[in-house]
């Protein structure tokens, strides 16, 4: 691995956790969407709305593929040779990274739930959402988590792991047309949304992956950018950022064929926007500051859902505090209220996230076999 390689690793991956928090901090407006309820406009209302969908029905949501991409990147980077022990040895180091902790945090919350509705698809598939969302072939695009949702992140993960061998198989020739022409067909099961139905197994998951797995092994580093593909990408970007949020992400019809390509520039984008960050010769106390709260990335993750169970129900005793009356997501109530809204929506974030990392450094400190034992370190 490049110095540069490296480098965007550890600048990236704390931001991302931080978009991961403002993708589970929405705050849903009820029976209210501008393009749908164009006789109802506040100016106050479609503020607050297009600032919580930017964040966290947008911009945030080029963050998981990131994180899928770079797993795919670093479990093949360095790979002198390929055969059974070495991916035994990969996968018996995973158990103590991944599997370990995606036990331990989804027993935690089970437990925080009241150990509610014991069975083994606690771990794997008992949280559904998209419910009534279909493909582009018209067939059910329903996700699925285990009790602790973000953790479906790491359930497909599991999965994509599992099928290394497969992926090396793939892609382990460099310039093969075997390898061109599976990038190809997995990247059509990925811009057509295609549903794999299975628990754990995802076009979008495999695909971002894959895509890690590719640069690994074909191309070997993240800075292969070219001058032209940068500006390309950017303003290719910024439109179909501009159109999403006005079409509240993938949660419209349009927004849904649109997103899938929205993604991949943005992930591409995002890549490359650290790439020269991290070559630049400046700006060295913030890299240093992103480094040192990138050993936070997990913890933030996996905690951030913890406290945004409780966090409503201190914005609702705020709410009684302030207007005698409790958190109404109604439209009257929202438009009359608008910038606290804003307010609280943006001061979840900062403090669920400082919360975590807090919390994760005086577990280092005090604590840290236990921290490196949930956090997989």
């Amino acid at each position: 691995m490049t110095q540069v390689d490296s480098s965007v690793i550890k600048l990236i991956r704390f931001p991302l956790a931080v978009m991961v928090v403002c993708i589970h901090s929405f705050m849903a407006i009820e029976n209210w969407n501008p393009i749908e309820n164009m006789a109802y406009q506040s100016m106050g209302l479609c503020f607050f709305w297009y600032i919580e969908v930017a964040l966290s029905h947008v911009l945030s949501h080029v963050a998981v593929p990131i994180f899928f991409l770079i797993s795919g990147f670093l479990f093949f980077q360095n790979l002198e040779k390929w055969n059974v022990d070495v991916w035994m040895k990969k996968c018996i180091n995973r158990v103590r990274t991944l599997i370990l902790p995606y036990v331990i945090w989804n027993l935690a919350y089970w437990g925080l739930t009241g150990f509610s509705n014991p069975s083994l698809s606690l771990l794997w598939c008992s949280q559904e959402w998209n419910v009534g969302r279909v493909d582009l072939w018209g067939h059910s695009a329903l996700a699925s988590g285990p009790v602790l949702v973000p953790m479906w992140f790491m359930r497909n993960l599991i999965v994509c792991i599992l099928l290394t061998p497969l992926f090396y198989k793939l892609f382990g020739k460099k310039k093969s047309l075997l390898s061109k022409i599976s990038l190809l067909i997995i990247s059509l099961l990925y811009f057509t949304q295609t549903s794999l139905i299975i628990p754990g197994f995802s076009s979008s998951s495999f695909f971002y992956f894959c895509l890690g797995t590719f640069v690994a092994l074909q191309i070997g580093s993240f800075d292969f950018f070219k001058p032209i593909f940068e500006k390309s990408c950017f303003v290719l970007f910024v439109i179909f950022f501009i159109f999403l949020v006005f079409l509240n992400g993938h949660n419209t019809s349009w927004g849904n064929i649109l997103y899938p390509l929205y993604v991949f520039l943005g992930v591409f984008f995002g890549l490359n926007l650290f790439v020269k960050f991290a070559k630049s010769p400046t700006n060295d106390n913030l890299k240093t500051k992103l480094i040192k709260l990138s050993e936070s990335t997990f913890f933030v993750f996996a905690f951030h859902t913890f406290l945004l169970r409780y966090a409503d129900r201190v914005i609702n005793q705020i709410s009684l505090r302030l207007w005698k009356e409790p958190l109404d997501f109604s439209q009257t109530f929202v438009a009359n209220h608008a910038f606290f809204f804003l307010s609280v929506y943006l001061s979840k974030i900062f403090f669920v996230v400082t919360i975590c990392v807090v919390l994760y450094f005086v577990l280092k400190k005090y604590m840290p076999g236990l921290s490196r034992i949930i956090c997989g370190r």
